[in-house]
């Protein structure tokens, strides 16, 4: 919620969602009527020589059905983050979660 005088509580407190530069970028690609670039969600190259250790497949809570087009994979990077990249499908990986950071 966001505006003038939508605030509530005794401090007129007004929220509005956070949106950062791949908003923007689909944001400035809409008011120029051209399609939105693609990001990729998997770090650069250079990055990888620090996976220590990877392992990728469905992870799935018991009992939840594992979908064909489904690849997530688990990343242990050398500075002992854990992150898990998650809603791929054959084509891509739609999210990165930081599951431990150092």
């Amino acid at each position: 919620m966001s505006g003038t005088s939508s605030g509530c509580g005794p401090t007129r407190t007004t929220y509005s969602s956070y949106f950062d530069n791949d908003v923007k970028r689909v944001f400035d690609a809409a008011v120029a009527g051209k399609q939105p670039p693609t990001r990729s969600i998997l770090p650069g190259a250079e990055t990888w020589k620090h996976a220590e250790e990877i392992a990728s497949g469905y992870f799935a809570l018991e009992g939840e059905d594992v979908p064909n087009d489904r690849m997530d994979m688990f990343v242990r990077w050398s500075d002992g983050e854990l992150t898990l990249y998650t809603d791929g499908n054959a084509q891509s990986i739609g999210r990165e979660n930081r599951l431990v950071s150092p």
